[in-house]
């Protein structure tokens, strides 16, 4: 099918969460996938481009796999010549 990515094709880190219960990732875990680093994910997350879930006071930040896809929408838009903002506009209408 035209469009459809394989498991096969994914990142290795990527392929592993989906045999996890919880789709949700670490800030660690979610740079590591996406290429993206972590002083982007939090600057990302401070100007409200994208959400993490947090629990409880001073719990590490999770992310879904949904954040997931759009942390990796904004760096493949940015890789492309697009600014962030764009780069966030385009992910957010990607949906």
């Amino acid at each position: 099918m035209k469009g459809v990515t394989s498991m096969s094709s994914l990142p290795e880190e990527l392929r592993g969460l989906f045999g996890k219960h919880k789709l949700q990732l670490g800030i660690g875990d979610l740079a590591k996938v996406t290429g993206v680093s972590q002083s982007k994910i939090r600057y990302w997350e401070q100007k409200g481009y994208i959400q993490s879930t947090q629990n409880d006071e001073g719990q590490n930040h999770k992310y879904s796999l949904m954040m997931l896809g759009k942390v990796h929408l904004i760096r493949h838009y940015l890789d492309e010549g697009f600014t962030l903002t764009m780069a966030v506009k385009k992910a957010d209408r990607h949906k």
